[in-house]
């Protein structure tokens, strides 16, 4: 997981999570940048962001999130 602190632009974040871009909201401040198929692509259980999202309640607890993710604050969508 890497947490930001700077709006990052599109393409730092597609390179970073190594694909299209999907924004999981985890809470009224906070978005998570995960690659929105990196299931498909065989990327690997992040377990840190699997229970930071299933804690969130932003994904079933048989679901995971696969590869490298962002956490920053929602402002930065803007």
């Amino acid at each position: 997981i890497r947490y930001v602190k700077e709006k990052p632009t599109l393409k730092q974040m597609q390179e970073f999570v190594g694909g299209f871009i999907e924004v999981v909201y985890l809470n009224d401040d906070e978005v998570m940048i995960i690659d929105d198929d990196g299931k498909g692509k065989g990327k690997p259980v992040n377990a840190r962001a699997t229970i930071e999202a299933t804690r969130n309640k932003v994904i079933f607890n048989n679901d995971w999130i696969a590869g490298d993710v962002i956490i920053m604050d929602k402002e930065f969508l803007d």
